[in-house]
């Protein structure tokens, strides 16, 4: 059951990804592909406007947008990928273009995939591509919410299905889960497994429900797993912030070598290695994450062993807990460094002090650059926000995408080999872990909810990412893996799919709507270019609405005593039907002992009156 019940939630998964994929591209791709950019910016920027200064170009306030968007475009050249012009050529046009491909540069930055190539047009005077790229990435995650609360209350009758309240369980496992619609003996094999599972499940389940008491050598050993859990994450994680940091800076220093030198007619076994060391610097971080997730697991599954719970339940949810933790916080932590690269103005130049320094909020006077990356180092608290930085940050989540869909791909086919080479000699039983191709799915999803605003079609990888690895698995299920021995995990672990993808969303949206909420947004490229920030818009569009009564109300919504007002009502709503449930839980604890009361009653007095039967037969 639970396999079935991973493979139900991957589809769905896939199918929500190709879903946002059909809405990101239907109302922000195809408008912005028939829209051409400014023609009037070739023209601006060939005027005397702008200042060199440390081979470091400024452009006065009204032409830096033009200008800085004419720099951004002119990166990408015209002329064709890939030369056929010759054979070396061809394949070093072609391992550009591979190369390009993992890393989301290159020509990928020039696509419609990123959030940089989107130009700020407009269908007529009240509607522009700003709002149709608000609300409709807005609509997304609304979407995505509302899927993921609707599929999860379907669940909720399965959860009661196993829960303690549920007396009648075993008599409808015994009479009710037969299904005579069967017309092949394969099928009916399988329903008696399911059923023989479900009840294993059930008798286990009830076997552990009395817990053991505790003793002051498991408390020590439990505390001292847990401390040693958090010190090892805590150096994980102060490693991981510190390759951030440290990748930039080793990829400036470096001056990586184009991929043609692999194909070329002189390639130098030193470029190649320069080339080769310039992709793991670049991918270092992202490796790093990958692993983390490979390796950590198995040693929280040491960890659990060594404490020494006798729950299965306890066990479950502990070890899916820590790893689901290991996984969103390296998301965070990656937001996070983006967010400190990119949390600054960009440079001015004081023409009359003759001076670099950081531009003030509102710049109507002093010339500005197009990125930071030249002049981070002599000037103080400057950030090293790049031109189009968003895209910067969406090949950031794109890579995390490709590193892990590769990696995924590296250990199933490790597996394969596997169980190629040991089948001849003795059948090799590898498991179906379940939990860890939960958690895969749900940071794959997290991954794509955090990129989403800075490469739209991000959607599109993730979906066709899930769909090869599922039909990847599937084949593993049928013909070589098996699921694990865990009664508990079979019967359970379809009411977490949808809660753990819940806190995939909301750790999704919390951080990445700070993060533009913080943020300017880049001079040189994307919809927003000429606003100030993004929320921006919105107060815009609230200041043209005709009815005064609607903007008084929108601005009353809006206000902090109204917001903390109604997260008053919904604390204590939610504290009222937790209050409820808990005395529901407790009126069901209280019948369950009546009624076991009443059984030993009734078992003591069938005693006494065979005692007393078997008197009167002595006498």
């Amino acid at each position: 059951m639970e396999v079935l019940n991973y493979f139900k939630f991957l589809k769905w998964v896939c199918a929500l990804n190709m879903g946002l994929f059909v809405i990101v591209f239907s109302l922000i791709t195809v408008p912005g592909i028939f829209e051409s950019e400014d023609p009037k910016s070739s023209v601006i920027c060939n005027q005397t406007n702008s200042y060199t200064v440390n081979n470091v170009t400024f452009y006065d306030p009204e032409f830096a947008v033009d200008c800085c968007s004419l720099q951004f475009n002119s990166q990408f050249p015209d002329y064709p990928l890939i030369s056929t012009s010759s054979v070396s050529e061809i394949f070093s046009g072609l391992g550009e273009f591979l190369q390009d491909l993992l890393q989301g540069t290159g020509w990928m930055s020039a696509t419609y995939f990123y959030y940089g190539t989107y130009t700020p047009y407009t269908f007529n005077e009240h509607i522009r591509v700003e709002y149709f790229y608000w609300f409709t990435i807005l609509t997304c995650f609304i979407l995505s919410l509302i899927l993921i609360v609707r599929s999860s209350s379907n669940s909720f009758g399965q959860s009661f299905k196993w829960s303690k309240n549920n007396r009648s369980l075993f008599f409808d496992l015994t009479f009710c889960s037969w299904s005579f619609s069967f017309n092949s003996d394969k099928a009916v094999y399988i329903n008696k497994g399911t059923i023989r599972g479900a009840m294993k499940a059930a008798s286990f389940n009830q076997k552990w429900n009395q817990a053991k008491g505790l003793t002051v050598k498991l408390v020590l050993i439990r505390a001292l797993c847990n401390i040693a859990i958090v010190v090892v994450l805590g150096s994980f994680f102060y490693a991981l912030y510190r390759v951030f940091l440290w990748s930039p800076q080793q990829l400036n220093q470096q001056k990586c070598p184009s991929s043609d030198v692999v194909f070329s007619e002189t390639s130098d076994i030193n470029e190649i290695g320069k080339l080769f060391l310039c992709f793991l610097i670049e991918y270092s971080a992202s490796l790093l994450i990958t692993f983390a997730n490979i390796i950590f697991p198995y040693f929280f599954q040491f960890m659990i062993k060594q404490e020494n719970y006798i729950n299965p339940r306890t066990q479950l949810l502990l070890n899916l807990f820590r790893c689901i933790t290991i996984r969103i916080t390296s998301l965070l932590l990656t937001i996070y460094t983006q967010y400190q690269r990119v949390n600054c103005e960009y440079g001015c130049y004081d023409d009359q002090s003759h001076t670099i320094q950081i531009c003030p909020e509102e710049n109507t006077m002093l010339p500005t650059t197009c990125s930071n990356s030249n002049i981070v180092e002599k000037v103080s608290n400057l950030c090293s926000r790049g031109i189009c930085w968003e895209n910067y940050v969406g090949q950031q989540f794109y890579i995390l995408t490709i590193a892990d869909f590769l990696l995924q791909l590296i250990i199933m086919l490790v597996n394969q080999c596997r169980w190629s080479l040991c089948r001849k000699r003795r059948p090799l039983a590898i498991e179906f872990d379940v939990t860890s191709s939960v958690l895969d799915v749900v940071y794959s999803q997290t991954i794509c909810w955090m990129g989403l605003f800075f490469a739209p079609l991000i959607t599109l990888v993730t979906g066709l990412k899930l769909i090869i690895i599922f039909f990847i698995k599937l084949r593993f299920v049928r013909y070589i893996c098996q699921p694990k021995d865990n009664f508990y995990q079979a019967s359970k672990i379809s009411s977490f799919l949808k809660f753990f993808l819940l806190i995939g969303l909301i750790v999704s949206v919390v951080p990445l709507a700070f993060f533009i909420g913080n943020v300017t947004p880049s001079n040189s490229c994307g919809p927003f270019r000429n606003q100030p920030g993004y929320y921006n818009l919105v107060l815009t569009l609230i200041q043209d609405m005709n009815s005064e009564e609607g903007q008084s109300f929108v601005y009353f919504m809006g206000k902090m005593t109204t917001l903390y007002t109604i997260l008053a009502v919904l604390l204590l709503l939610n504290y009222y039907f937790l209050a409820r449930g808990n005395a529901q839980s407790a009126l069901c604890n209280r019948i369950e002992e009546k009624l076991e009361n009443l059984n030993k009653r009734k078992k003591a007095m069938k005693e006494s009156q065979e005692v007393q039967y078997q008197y009167n037969q002595s006498l």
